[in-house]
């Protein structure tokens, strides 16, 4: 049983550092959010989408895009999704809960509430925020989760890499706005942002409670 002293600056610890993770959700969101909101109205190619397109050009000709793009495509999210949470059994099942949770609930806000909500279209299917950049940066996230902790700085700066070029790539391609790619970005941070402070509260919680005999 850990000590009184030590529990209680965990506990608060814990408590602050989910609310600095939430308030950073809430953030990111409110932005995805915002941007929805004006584009339901002005559905149309916005100011920040043509200095997005003067940055990356449309390069239909390019198929090397289309491919990168694939990274986000549902079949490649789920195997990717089921690996790294075979690799996380190795460790926690909090960590399970997180990788598996994190691209189950951003898919959901992205292609059942964002996407109908703000009805924005390109090519005649909906298309804020990308499903796609959604997907990729998702999936890649939970393998940074899955990750020991030695390797997580390494794997965040390859999965950060890997999900800013699927975003370009969906760009280029000429399947969304930049305005669609860049918002699946803010949707994933704030979704990993929220589970992950979320869980990880959970089983310090979960730590402190076994600590004190059940007491809280």
């Amino acid at each position: 049983m850990a000590p009184a002293g030590v529990r209680a600056p965990r506990a608060v610890s814990g408590v602050r550092s989910l609310r600095s993770r939430l308030l950073s959700a809430a953030a990111l969101l409110g932005a995805v959010v915002a941007g929805g909101v004006y584009l339901a109205f002005e559905p149309q190619e916005s100011a920040l989408d043509r200095w997005g397109f003067d940055v990356v050009p449309r390069q239909l000709h390019q198929p090397v895009w289309h491919h990168i793009a694939q990274l986000g495509d549902p079949v490649v999210v789920v195997v990717g999704t089921v690996l790294a949470a075979v690799w996380a059994l190795r460790r926690t099942k909090r960590r399970v809960l997180a990788v598996v949770l994190v691209p189950l609930v951003a898919e959901v806000l992205c292609e059942a509430v964002l996407k109908p909500l703000v009805g924005r279209r390109l090519g005649g299917t909906y298309c804020y925020p990308s499903g796609h950049a959604t997907g990729a940066a998702s999936m890649l996230v939970g393998f940074v989760l899955a990750a020991p902790r030695r390797w997580q700085r390494g794997l965040g700066v390859a999965a950060g890499l890997l999900s800013c070029l699927v975003t370009v790539a969906v760009v280029a391609d000429g399947q969304h706005y930049p305005t669609d790619a860049v918002a699946a970005l803010g949707l994933v941070g704030a979704v990993t942002l929220s589970v992950d402070g979320i869980t990880r509260w959970t089983a310090a919680r979960r730590v402190t409670t076994s600590d004190t005999g059940g007491l809280c």
